[in-house]
């Protein structure tokens, strides 16, 4: 037994006078209050933590062991995918705001004031305004979508590192899309632009027809 603590405590200095040479705090005073201070976010840091304390040989064994019990490898590979798809949909974000501004100056350039508030899709400046008006529907719930979805791939990317505080951010427990309301405002609008398109097709294609019956 005295033999087991005297290998135990030189493991143990040793492990700190090598954290101690990095200037970095010891993996052995881990606790969900240092957690943070760790960094993170490779297999390479474990892979070197595990051969500086334990040896080549038998830290590539235990990394392989992790991997097969819990997909140790895997894990890390998904997490680096996610972080960059989270920047992607950043990107592709504020490509959607700037597309939904100027399409908002679109829309706006080409809406007219009707005396007829149930023919104002007969007017001239109709197609131009109900293509706007169907692009800014669409690019706005591109836009309320892509900010969800990048919500919750950064709530995934910020889980707690310590599994004594590994709880469920607010946006992960319900996964609650707060802009699937703005998507069905949009696909209601379109729908009614589309129908007032037909009701000016028809209306058209009428006048057509008496003209050529005169």
């Amino acid at each position: 037994r005295l033999w087991r603590l005297r290998v135990a405590h030189a493991f143990e200095a040793r492990i700190r006078r090598r954290a101690s040479a990095f200037r970095s705090p010891c993996v052995l005073d881990a606790s969900p209050a240092t957690a943070k201070s760790y960094p993170s976010g490779s297999l390479e840091l474990i892979e070197d933590d595990l051969r500086a304390a334990l040896g080549a040989k038998t830290a590539e064994a235990l990394v392989e062991a992790l991997h097969g019990l819990c997909g140790l490898r895997s894990a890390f590979e998904l997490r680096r995918e996610l972080i960059s798809y989270k920047k992607a949909c950043l990107c592709l974000f504020q490509d959607a705001q700037r597309l939904e501004l100027s399409l908002h100056r679109q829309a706006m350039f080409f809406f007219r004031d009707h005396p007829s508030r149930t023919a104002f899709h007969l007017a001239p400046h109709w197609p131009e305004y109900s293509s706007a008006a169907t692009a800014l529907e669409r690019a706005r719930a591109v836009r309320v979508a892509l900010h969800d979805v990048r919500d919750l791939s950064k709530a995934i990317c910020a889980l707690p590192r310590h599994p004594a505080t590994a709880t469920l951010p607010p946006r992960l427990r319900g996964l609650s899309l707060a802009g699937q309301a703005t998507v069905d405002k949009a696909e209601a609008f379109i729908g009614r632009l589309d129908a007032l398109a037909a009701g000016r097709e028809s209306a058209q294609a009428a006048e057509a027809e008496a003209a050529e019956a005169e």
